[in-house]
């Protein structure tokens, strides 16, 4: 199954839901700020918060959980723009600056 992965700034939330909704005939799999540390630790995965954090371009929340390989997947949640103005894409990505 393919899947998008899409983020987008919205200054209306609830009517870009609707609206992505039906073009995309998809119902978001992520709503709500921090789900994902709940619905991780139900599963019985250990998770790792960090909130506040200035990575790139925003300042995000983030959980953190680990497979069996060693490695890290990320999930966050952007809160609003970072005041950093020598942002460059190719320096920090993927994770580069959230070591």
């Amino acid at each position: 199954m393919s899947r998008l992965h899409c983020a987008l700034n919205t200054n209306h939330f609830h009517a870009s839901i609707a609206f992505y909704t039906k073009l995309l005939g998809q119902n978001p799999a992520k709503l709500e700020k921090m789900e994902a540390k709940e619905r991780l630790e139900e599963l019985g995965l250990i998770t790792r918060l960090e909130e506040d954090v200035d990575c790139c371009y925003a300042v995000q929340d983030k959980v953190w959980v680990t497979d069996p390989n060693g490695h890290n997947w990320e999930f966050f949640f952007v809160k609003k723009e970072s005041v950093a103005s020598n942002y460059q894409p190719e320096e920090c990505y993927p994770t580069d600056c959230c070591d």
